[in-house]
This record gives structure tokens, sequence and C-alpha cells, in this order.
């Protein structure tokens, strides 16, 4: 996946996150303070993953460019 298509990934897991929140307030399952304590946490968590993927798909592309410059030194590639 490219770091767009995560991002697009992580926007409708909080699309979906959100419209559950809604459903649950407005059915009063849970208050208001639960809603915004469980917000913080699924953001931070969110936020926290999004920085590890994004993180690795740099790696793995600049093991990748690496890999090639090493090819086209050795003119393989």
């Amino acid at each position: 996946m490219t770091e767009k298509e995560i991002g697009e990934l992580y926007a409708r897991l909080a699309f979906q996150y959100e419209s559950s929140i809604d459903l649950l307030l407005a059915r009063q399952i849970i208050d208001i303070g639960i809603a915004t304590t469980t917000r913080k946490k699924f953001y931070d968590a969110l936020n926290e993953e999004k920085l590890r993927t994004s993180k690795k798909i740099r790696d793995y592309r600049e093991t990748i460019d690496i890999s090639n410059m090493a090819l086209k030194g050795r003119k393989m590639l």
C-alpha cells in the first residue's frame, strides 16, 4: 500500500469510529464523557499506528533505493 492509500484507510476507520460513537450517544448508551475519553484514546492510537506504518513504508522504499543503486553500480539493473 502507498502512503496515500494508508491515509485513506485511516480516514475510513475514523469515519466509521465517529459514526459508531454518534450512534451510541444518540441512543444514550454512552455519555459524552465516555465518548470524549474514548475518542482521545482512539485518535492517539491511530496517530501512533500512522507513524509506525509511514516509517515502515519509508524504510522499505529506502531499502529498495539502496538495492537499486547497488545494482546500477554493478550495471545489473
